[in-house]
């Protein structure tokens, strides 16, 4: 599961994560291999700073690198087996 945050404010982040834990419930047998929040531009304080226990959060500000989506897809593949 990725949960893109770019222009929306915090609120719309928050939000999105409660509707993906009501999902959960609905998946009953299969919960999320992975989960993150990929945080990019517009670069602002509160994304800077952001930080959950829900989700893995990669900051990301300026052009995309793979490099610091290295751990999400690590993740994933440990879930796989």
């Amino acid at each position: 599961m990725v949960l893109y945050w770019g222009l929306a404010p915090q609120t719309w982040v928050e939000e999105q994560l409660s509707e993906l834990k009501k999902a959960l419930g609905w998946r009953r047998a299969r919960p999320f291999s992975a989960k993150v929040i990929y945080v990019t531009t517009p670069e602002a304080d509160d994304k800077r700073i952001y930080r959950t226990r829900e989700a893995r959060v990669i900051a990301q500000f300026g052009h995309f690198a793979p490099e610091p989506i290295a751990p999400f897809l690590e993740d994933l593949k440990r879930a796989r087996g």
